[in-house]
């Protein structure tokens, strides 16, 4: 049974705001870490930070991947995955650089 909200666009703009706000979420975390001294500012390289947090906030989407895939969504799981692909081709062009160099 097909929901009535299943569309392509539905999905891509969850796939698009979840990893852009849980992006937000978890700099304002490690902020509040960092003054707090739990974790210091030099503790981590910042790029190695900005790299995880990244992919962090890209693995959000598996939260909105299993809710589509239980209503069976299909539509909107398939915008869902391309607005993935989208960010995790963002990701690869500014960091696949630096680990496959490293």
């Amino acid at each position: 049974m097909q929901t009535k909200n299943d569309k392509l666009w539905i999905g891509l703009a969850v796939g698009l705001v979840v990893p852009f706000v849980g992006y937000a979420l978890l700099l304002m975390l490690l902020e509040m870490l960092g003054e707090n001294q739990t974790l210091a500012a030099t503790d981590l390289n910042f790029d190695f930070r900005t790299r995880t947090v990244a992919l962090l906030a890209l693995a959000l989407n598996m939260i909105p991947i299993n809710i589509f895939r239980r209503q069976r969504a299909d539509q909107s799981m398939r915008g869902l995955i391309i607005a993935t692909f989208i960010y995790g081709g963002i990701w690869l062009f500014f960091f696949g650089r630096q680990l496959l160099t490293s």
